[in-house]
């Protein structure tokens, strides 16, 4: 009896998600508990102005999407580089503007 042999590529290893390790990875764990923290604060004790609660959404999810994914599969999936740091700091100075207004 022969055992099933899988073709099909393993999604570990064919992926954009970055693991990140050190202070690194802990500051983007805590930018998603963070955001998880405020999204369960607006549930149990209501929303804020439509604006405001959608601003300080995507003042979260926009670094979020350039420290913990790649732009191409398995390349700096160990490491963010320099660009997407920096996009990461203009997505929150982006919406933190639209709050502080």
């Amino acid at each position: 009896m022969t055992s099933p042999t899988n073709t099909e590529p393993s999604p570990v290893l064919d992926t954009n998600i970055r693991s990140l390790k050190g202070r690194v990875g802990y500051f983007v764990a805590g930018i998603m508990i963070l955001m998880s923290l405020v999204h369960l604060y607006q549930i149990g004790f209501g929303v804020f102005e439509a604006t405001l609660e959608r601003s300080l959404h995507l003042c979260f999810a926009v670094p979020l999407v350039f420290l913990a994914t790649s732009w191409r599969k398995n390349r700096f999936v160990d490491r963010i580089p320099w660009y997407d740091w920096a996009f990461a700091i203009l997505g929150v100075a982006a919406f933190a503007w639209v709050i502080y207004n």
